[in-house]
């Protein structure tokens, strides 16, 4: 497991993902539902499919406003990854600052 930080990238439903939905939509095939709402996302539809098809809806809403957080650079990386990333912007850019700290006076 890569451990991918998703965000925003249009990226297609894993194997895990799938298994999910469907476990989620065997918890959800009890229940009523006129309408499935989803991010416009690739996997967050393919989501959607895979519960409206279980639960019996035949229309599914792509609303940009359910759209996943954007992470910027983070995007697409693995933990190991941003850990790495981390660490060296860590050592670089606050190895040599100084941090000034306001001084107290105590009457």
């Amino acid at each position: 497991m890569q451990r991918r930080m998703q965000g925003s990238l249009n990226s297609p439903l894993t194997k895990k993902g799938i298994f999910q939905a469907k476990e989620a939509a065997m918890k959800l095939k009890y229940h009523r539902f006129d309408l499935v709402v989803s991010s416009p996302l690739v996997r967050a539809m393919e989501t959607a499919k895979i519960i409206a098809e279980k639960v019996g809806v035949a229309r599914i809403q792509a609303d940009p406003a359910f759209a996943e957080r954007h992470f910027g650079i983070l995007e697409g990386m693995t933990s190991l990854k941003k850990g790495e990333y981390y660490a060296s912007f860590l050592k670089t850019e606050f190895a040599n600052s100084i941090i000034p700290v306001p001084s107290m006076t105590i009457s």
